[in-house]
């Protein structure tokens, strides 16, 4: 497992985080009641820390966060995921399998975010669409959107009368103290995890010490979070309760608590909730803004049980860790179910990165990882766990939705991520680092080219070396734009653009794009913003990569697809021998006005869920 993991890319994800000497965040409780939502700014504050990153694809459900001047003018738009419904999951500590999914309104929640400030804001834009928990039969698993966008605003005024106000932030808030567990460097840099413990008493801040302790080691051993250690930081922030433990709903047992954490909630044996206007009150007096992206509360039970949502929750349960990946995975990484209980939707796409509808073996958005001897759609009890293909069964579907692997962490307890959830994983986690900002330790490593690298850890971290140009190919070493390696005596370029543009410095790992099979056919991509593959010449230099093009050859004579021809909204082309429609939005409506030139969006690799987006990042397309 260990040698698998796809630590892919060395950059952060351009265009996604920015970082000034003035951002602003903002603090919104959220009251929500049959699906219709209100909201209120209750604190607000400017200061020296990053805006929070777009890691992943929008959801229907997202509120969109919109900055516009006294002419209604935008000068940014970001994006958070809506927390009004709490996906409850229950499974068998002994399994690990899945027993009960269900969707919870929450009558009330709290969230933040963190954008750009400019001296030209005249009001905040929440833009959001109503939702509502399904439930059929009484076993459900996702809420739906219904109803048009409604639009909240705030205005300047009201902002700068919140901004930096102590006693807006602190308001019910028990005093709280901070200390740090792991340390890798400056929080606008690192993917900051606050570890935060409910039911504790002041005579048992030892035992909270202890217990958090456990938690921090347990999420860094494994694998994933081990191989990204080093752009991670975990702070302990430590409240006293007036009561031991935390109250469970379903054995009439009743705690005073710091965080209000409740066992049992909304009916379910396994679910435990916190109030996280709460949580974000206390841990937002003693953290910085950007110190805080992602929150766990440890509950001083070991009662088995947990919850997502945008704060995690966990007890000091045997397998509790298991249970808190599995919910980071939602949380933090907006990775799907893989199992195929509950209540299946399939009226479109998916937006999570591991779970699809299309199951053509070109069309799947991890189409470049599945080896050419596996069959598709990829039948069950058969390979290898962990062997990439098309298995049917995923986000509550039994058929008709398709997951990468047979059996992952988000499918079952205590198994691997695998290599698809870890690249998404990993993405997300590198969009908040920034290289050149690194911990306290050093190492140094060579690579098999002409050039040697250095890395920096955090004291017991290794250095790993560039592949450098012209040697062997090496899976473990790092390349950049324009390096030439050799596989069975033919030369490979490698090609990394970001945003349409060479990547420069940038790099990524050897594995993670092989020239074997990481060509501009079948390139490694991501999130609209990545694209990287191989062009292999051949001795006479004619180029042998993806097989589209040779030395002497063309375009296969079935296809009508052009890279060289400009297409605009509704154009349909043959690829590969498939029919491809062409979408172009702009400002998330169609647009017919908008041309763009094949080479900027090939099929298969410019989907609906890897679109090419603007540098604006208001104008987007993709083939389906």
């Amino acid at each position: 497992m260990k040698h698998l993991l796809p630590l892919w890319l060395g950059i952060t994800a351009l265009g996604q985080m920015a970082y000034s000497a003035d951002n602003l965040l903002i603090r919104v409780t959220q009251t929500n009641n049959r699906g219709a939502s209100d909201y209120e700014l209750t604190h607000a504050q400017t200061g020296e820390f990053s805006t929070t990153p777009d890691t992943v694809k929008a959801n229907a459900s997202d509120i969109y966060v919109v900055g516009r001047d006294s002419k209604g003018k935008e000068i940014f738009r970001s994006r958070v995921e809506n927390p009004a419904v709490l996906h409850a999951e229950a499974f068998d500590p002994s399994t690990g399998q899945i027993e009960q999914v269900k969707p919870i309104l929450q009558p009330q929640t709290a969230f933040e975010v963190r954008v750009p400030s400019s001296a030209k804001l005249d009001r905040i834009e929440l833009v959001s669409k109503p939702v509502r928990s399904v439930s059929n039969t009484g076993m459900a698993a996702e809420a739906s959107v219904v109803g048009a966008s409604t639009t909240t605003k705030f205005s300047r005024k009201l902002i700068d009368s919140l901004i930096n106000k102590p006693q807006a932030m602190m308001l019910d808030a028990a005093p709280a103290t901070t200390a740090m567990l792991h340390n890798t460097g400056s929080s606008a840099s690192r993917l900051d995890i606050v570890l935060i413990g409910d039911g504790y008493t002041n005579n048992e801040m030892g035992k909270w010490a202890n217990d958090a302790k456990k938690v921090a080691d347990g999420l860094l051993a494994d694998p994933l979070f081990a191989s990204k250690r080093d752009r991670i930081n975990i702070r302990r922030v430590d409240v006293v309760s007036n009561n031991s433990g935390v109250t469970e709903l379903d054995r009439n047992i009743r705690k005073d608590t710091a965080l209000g954490v409740e066992a049992a909630c909304a009916g379910l044996d396994r679910l435990v909730c916190a109030d996280n206007t709460k949580v974000l009150n206390i841990v937002g007096a003693v953290t910085a803004a950007d110190a805080r992206d992602l929150i766990v509360v440890v509950a001083n039970t070991t009662r088995y049980g947990g919850s997502g949502g945008r704060t995690a929750v966990l007890t000091m349960a045997d397998s509790a860790i298991e249970l808190a990946l599995h919910e980071i995975g939602h949380t933090l990484f907006r990775l799907a179910d893989e199992y195929d209980y509950g209540t299946c939707n399939k009226g479109s796409e998916p937006s999570e990165g591991n779970a699809t509808l299309q199951g053509s073996r070109y069309a799947a958005k991890w189409s470049n990882q599945i080896p050419a001897n596996v069959q598709v759609p990829t039948p069950t009890n058969r390979l290898p766990n962990g062997t990439v293909g098309l298995f049917p069964g995923a986000r509550y579907c039994d058929q008709g939705m398709y997951r990468p692997t047979e059996n992952s962490r988000m499918r079952t307890l205590g198994q691997p991520w695998h290599i698809v959830n870890e690249q998404i994983a990993a993405a997300v986690i590198d969009s908040y680092y920034k290289p050149g900002s690194g911990g306290t330790g050093t190492g140094t490593g060579t690579g098999t080219g002409t050039g040697t690298g250095t890395g920096t850890g955090t004291g017991t971290g290794t250095g790993t070396g560039t592949g450098g140009t012209g040697g062997k190919y090496d899976s473990g070493a790092k390349y950049k734009h324009g390096d030439v390696v050799e596989v069975n005596g033919k030369r490979y370029t490698l090609t990394l653009m970001v945003s349409n543009q060479p990547g420069g410095t940038y790099w990524i790992w050897g594995s993670s794009c092989a020239p074997a099979s990481c060509n501009d056919r079948s390139p490694f991509r991501y999130g609209g913003w990545l694209n990287v593959y191989w062009t292999g010449t051949d001795s006479g230099g004619g180029t042998t990569s993806g097989g589209g093009t040779t030395g002497g050859g063309g375009t296969k004579a079935t296809d009508t697809f052009e890279e060289s021809r400009q297409y605009r909204n509704g154009d349909k082309a043959l690829f590969n021998g498939q029919s491809y429609a062409f979408t172009v939005t702009l400002d998330g409506a169609q647009t017919g006005n908008y041309p763009l030139y094949g080479s900027t969006c090939v099929p298969t690799r410019c989907t609906y869920y890897q679109p090419w987006v603007n540098s604006d990042r208001r104008t987007s397309a993709y083939w389906q």
